[in-house]
């Protein structure tokens, strides 16, 4: 038996969450049950348990298995829609993915009267160690988390918010989001009060982009055409912007 990591996309309209048990769809029960029909018991860890609506370009999960690592990822490309296994590596036997270096997520914003420089004027105020437990769901657990990154980009007028760290917490990114849209041009110090934060921003947005180990090289899957991964990622930026065409005219 031999550990693997595999990363791997979805896109979230279609689940009820990431999370086993998240009602009768998510995106762990369908990847278990499907290898379960095709007799492999397999338990999976995965790195990241993604809200409803949340949808991954390169999420992680690992598991042990007798079998080769692209046999696996054919089963499930084949087998599940809207779930793509795009890439994997033979880790340690005590590889934890949500260990991980850092992950990176990527907020959308679908605007045309925002641009990064008056979405910049708060956004780089949650780079460093804070106490984030104003811009979390009441949680018992340490609230302290270090970011990264979180800067604005441009990508021929689409513009989106990316965060990076090694964790986060139950919809910060969302609610971070939230008071950066609230606060646009106007410089706040979003540590100032301890008072949740009222707000968080839609879940239909945000995408987790990738994980990233240090030490650990991902191998692209070979009996896939590369070509599909960029079909994939293009139906997850489709799927974005279609979700926010209906919220914005009333349809959803």
């Amino acid at each position: 038996m031999t550990n693997y990591a595999f990363k791997f996309g979805y896109e979230g309209s279609y689940f009820t969450g990431f999370q086993r048990g998240n009602g009768d769809h998510s995106v762990e029960d369908t990847i278990i049950d499907t290898l379960k029909a095709s007799g492999f018991d397999y338990a999976i860890k995965a790195a990241a348990r993604t809200d409803r609506y949340v949808s991954a370009l390169s999420n992680v999960f690992s598991l042990e298995t007798g079998r080769s690592p692209e046999a696996v990822a054919g089963l499930i490309n084949s087998r599940i829609d809207h779930i793509y296994v795009h890439s994997y590596a033979e880790v340690p036997d005590d590889f934890n993915p949500r260990h991980c270096t850092f992950k990176t997520y990527r907020y959308y914003i679908l605007r045309q009267d925002l641009d990064c420089i008056s979405l910049d004027i708060n956004l780089g105020k949650f780079i460093g160690t804070h106490d984030f437990r104003r811009f979390v769901r009441a949680d018992s657990r340490n609230t302290v988390r270090t970011i990264i990154n979180a800067s604005c980009k441009n990508d021929n007028g689409l513009l989106y918010l990316e965060f990076s760290a090694r964790s986060f917490l139950w919809n910060q990114i969302r609610t971070m989001v939230a008071f950066i849209l609230d606060n646009i041009g106007v410089e706040t110090d979003p540590f100032s009060t301890s008072e949740r934060y009222p707000r968080v921003a839609r879940a239909q947005n945000l995408l987790l982009w990738d994980i990233y180990y240090d030490g650990i090289e991902f191998r692209k899957v070979k009996k896939i055409p590369k070509k599909m991964q960029g079909v994939y990622e293009n139906s997850i930026m489709n799927y974005i912007l279609a979700e926010n065409l209906m919220h914005r005219f009333g349809i959803a």
